[in-house]
């Protein structure tokens, strides 16, 4: 009876562990990724990346005027509306394989590609992201 009960919770451990997993968390590395953006409204994505340009304003208010502030007050891409942004994150997180990556990742990538970034560069950049998530 013993060796049945034993071989009973042995392959029910087995059959438990041999489960394939599944990330379901809205964060990697403590940023919001892209589960995060796909189970949000319009409104909050649009808000969240008004947040990053805020945030930009204030990094720039934060360091002494010069090259550092110039190039914090630049960094967004000239000519793109928050609504772009949100339109090509929503474009990036098509891609399934992406949803580990942070959101704010995702606005650097989109950022790049309205500056003009290299299909090159763009390739490194999705290289890196891949690899943080990886570590995390």
């Amino acid at each position: 009876m013993a060796r049945k009960y034993i071989l009973l919770l042995l392959s029910a451990s087995i059959l438990a562990f041999a489960q394939p997993t599944v990330n379901t968390s809205i964060t990697t590395g403590g940023m919001l990724n892209g589960r995060a953006w796909d189970s949000s409204s319009r409104d909050s994505r649009l808000l969240y990346i008004h947040g990053i340009e805020d945030g930009l304003v204030l990094a720039a208010g934060l360091v002494a005027p010069g090259p550092d502030q110039a190039s914090l007050l630049k960094h967004a891409a000239p000519d793109f509306r928050p609504s772009d942004y949100v339109d090509e994150i929503n474009a990036f997180y098509q891609d399934h394989t992406h949803a580990g990556i942070p959101i704010f990742y995702a606005w650097e990538y989109v950022n790049a590609k309205f500056k003009g970034a290299t299909q090159d560069h763009l390739e490194s950049m999705m290289r890196s992201f891949r690899a943080f998530v990886a570590r995390h």
